[in-house]
Order: structure tokens, then C-alpha cells, then sequence
């Protein structure tokens, strides 16, 4: 059943008749494999087909079976494209599994991994901090691709409590030859939030940002309402901040006239040649 769905999903077959008829048969199936349920919950994520009673059986059907890493990311990502994090039990074994095997899991993974878990908003502290110790060992493996997913969910999580692990990002970012515009604005943005400046790195998306043509492909919209709302939230209070230097400047220029205007009428008083009254 996997193999279907996952050559439907590729030939993106957005049938939802069918769709309803392989899930209806899926649940009447004997128990899937961890390879056979990634494979479904990859294709109903590709064409966007959800069936809550399919994730029920197959969380009901995880206990005691084992997940690669593979399965693991793709499995939450695909969660995470539904939005569907509802199913505790399953979630935990998941990420016990994920945190046993976190040596295991290759750059992609752990970005996948990470971005998914932040769009679900399961933070586990523990969790994080050894998935970034692991991606600090692997800083050589990341590319301009898994970077950006990499910041993006630690933007989500408000992690700054890794410097040095941002400041590899930084590095690596800087040797990357080319970097699509979808990248550019998560990195830009997830380092506006972790509060990271890196003065070469901006100055490399800058230079990345004005060749032709950049600008408009980059995307508008996709980020969190959170997110919108603190970026707007920023934005006001730069403005708020301008609008405030301009008023004092303004008040200050002002004062400095009527001052010396004042000092000149008064000068200019004392120095004249007194007029002769008349009677």
C-alpha cells in the first residue's frame, strides 16, 4: 500500500475518492511497518490528504517497533505539514527513539527533525540540547539548504543559548556559493530573533540580495503569527523610536534658533548707536 500511495503522491493524483478508499482499506489492513507507514504519511502529505483514524492506528501500532532516523524526521514533517500534533503517546515514543538515536541522524534529519518539532510546538529542552551537540559535531555536513531549517526552528524556539553553534551557521553560510531567496529570508529572520549579528555574514546576504533579479522571488508571507506579530510589533517601535529622535531633533533645532536669534536681537541692541530724543 505504501508503494501506490508513494507513486500516486509523485505523480501528485489529488483524488480524494481514491484517497478515501485506500485509507478506508488501509484501516482494515494487518499491522504496518515503520518503512510502510513513512511511506504513507510522506505520499498523504505530499497531496495533503489527512485521515486522523490512519495516524491513530499507526500510532497504536508503533509500540515496540523501532524507527531510523529517516522515519522519524519524515514522519514528523509530515505531521507537521498537517499540523496534526494531537497524539502524545505517539509523540513521545517518537522522540525517545529520535533522542537515542540522535548520533544517527544525518544533517537533513536533524534540521527536518528540529523545524518540524517547532512547527508542532513540542519543545523538549533535552532533546534540543543534544541535537544541536550533534550538529555541531557535524557543522561539515550542513549545507546552505539544511541551514536555514536548522535557524529557522531554533528561531522558533527562541534558542540563543548557543553561541557557538550559531556562530558554525555563520561560518558555513559565508562559504556557500549560492543560496536560494526562500533561505535568505529564513536566515535573515531567524537571526533578527536570536538577537545573532554577524557582520561578515551580512554582508555576504547583501551582496546575495542585490544580484538581479533576487528580490523578487523572495517569498512575502510564512511566518508564524507569533512571529508577524513580533516583527510588527518591531516595526512599530522603530518607527515609534524615529518618529521620537525626529521630534526631539526638531525641538532641539528650534531652541538653538530662537536662542541665537535671541542673542543677536540683544547684541544687536546693545551696539547701536543711540537716537537723539525729540520734544
Amino acid at each position: 500500500m505504501g508503494s501506490v500511495m508513494t507513486s500516486l503522491a509523485k505523480m501528485e493524483v489529488k483524488d480524494k475518492e481514491l484517497m478515501e478508499h485506500l485509507s478506508r482499506a488501509i484501516l482494515t489492513m494487518p499491522p504496518f511497518s515503520p518503512s510502510a507507514m513513512t511511506q504513507v504519511m510522506i505520499a498523504c502529505a505530499k497531496v495533503y490528504f489527512r485521515d486522523v483514524r490512519v495516524f491513530l492506528k499507526f500510532a497504536a501500532e508503533s509500540k515496540g517497533q523501532q524507527f531510523d532516523p529517516f522515519q522519524i524526521a519524515n514522519i514528523f514533517t509530515s505531521m507537521a505539514k498537517f499540523d496534526y500534533n494531537h497524539n502524545d503517546e505517539w509523540n513521545k515514543l517518537l522522540c525517545a527513539q529520535a533522542l537515542r538515536k540522535a548520533n544517527s541522524f544525518e544533517p537533513l534529519g536533524i534540521s527536518s527533525f528540529l523545524n518540524a518539532l517547532a512547527k508542532l510546538e513540542l519543545f523538549d529542552e533535552e532533546l534540543v540540547v543534544v541535537f544541536c551537540s550533534v550538529a555541531k559535531n557535524k557543522m561539515h555536513a550542513f549545507s546552505e539548504t539544511n541551514i536555514p531549517m536548522m535557524l529557522s526552528a531554533l528561531a522558533k524556539f527562541d534558542w540563543v543559548d548557543d553561541k557557538t553553534l550559531l556562530d558554525g551557521f555563520c561560518a558555513r553560510l559565508c562559504e556557500a556559493k549560492q543560496i536560494t531567496p526562500h533561505s535568505l529570508t529564513l536566515s535573515l529572520f531567524a537571526f533578527s530573533v536570536l538577537n545573532h549579528y554577524d557582520a561578515r555574514t551580512i554582508n555576504v546576504m547583501r551582496d546575495m540580495l542585490m544580484r538581479p533579479g533576487v528580490l523578487r522571488e523572495v517569498p512575502t508571507a510564512g511566518l508564524s503569527k507569533r512571529h508577524a506579530f513580533l516583527f510588527s510589533s518591531s516595526s512599530l517601535s522603530l518607527s515609534l523610536s524615529l518618529s521620537l529622535s525626529l521630534f526631539l531633533s526638531l525641538s532641539l533645532s528650534l531652541s538653538l534658533f530662537f536662542f541665537f536669534s535671541s542673542s543677536f536681537l540683544i547684541s544687536f541692541s546693545i551696539f547701536q548707536k543711540p537716537q537723539p530724543l525729540s520734544f
